[in-house]
């Protein structure tokens, strides 16, 4: 079954010491056969370990606060943006309709949070009024790039999937709840698109016409 922040995998893939005679476990084991056998590995199996994998370290990576020195921050956290996009991406690879469309939404949400966190980290101190509202007109473009690349991987799922009629583990739906009222809310305030208005010359009446 596909959970969120599982941490159960750990366990399932701990193998005894060296010399202590324990029996490794059967996924450990398991895993071992199908690298040296990748076409005979069940690629259900493998999607979900990979799934499992980015989910053990998706919770650390959701908690990471970007604190002052802001640059340094922002580095750290973004390689664990990016590995956990490869963990995703590798889950999805597999091709296995569940955790594909799991993974995928995850890397939309892997990214919009980092744009959450430019948005909520902490601000540097003795900065102006004006200063500070510079400083936040930064940080809040900066958090659109995110934004936008979270919101584009879930367009894409739900594009991808539009002619699907069933949805294991209810993503497509759970993609559709998170998506929509962002694109609401980016619309809200725009005003309305003007548009040309072309006067319409009226045909001219046969003669004897009523």
């Amino acid at each position: 079954r596909v959970t969120s922040g599982s941490s159960m995998l750990g366990s399932l893939l701990s193998a005894a010491a060296p010399g202590t005679g324990a029996p490794r476990s059967e996924l450990s084991a398991y895993l071992e056969l199908a690298a040296k056998n990748p076409g005979l590995a069940s690629p259900a199996i493998l999607a979900q370990v990979d799934y499992y994998r980015a989910e053990e370290s998706y919770p650390t990576y959701k908690t990471m606060k970007l604190t002052q020195p802001l640059p340094r921050a922002i580095e750290f956290k973004k390689a664990k943006m990016e590995e956990l996009l490869i963990l995703y991406g590798k889950s999805a690879g597999h091709g296995v309709p569940e955790y594909a469309r799991a993974s995928a939404y995850r890397i939309g949400r892997v990214l919009i949070d980092f744009g959450d966190a430019l948005i909520e980290s902490e601000r540097p101190g003795g900065l102006g009024e004006d200063d500070m509202l510079a400083y936040d007109e930064v940080l809040e473009e900066q958090s659109w790039q995110f934004y936008d690349r979270g919101e584009n991987a879930w367009s894409e799922l739900l594009q991808q999937t539009k002619e699907t009629s069933t949805d294991p583990g209810g993503w497509i739906s759970r993609t559709r709840d998170a998506l929509w009222p962002r694109l609401a809310w980016r619309f809200l305030y725009r005003p309305e698109v003007e548009y040309p208005l072309v006067a319409a010359t009226p045909p001219e009446r046969p003669e004897g016409a009523n």
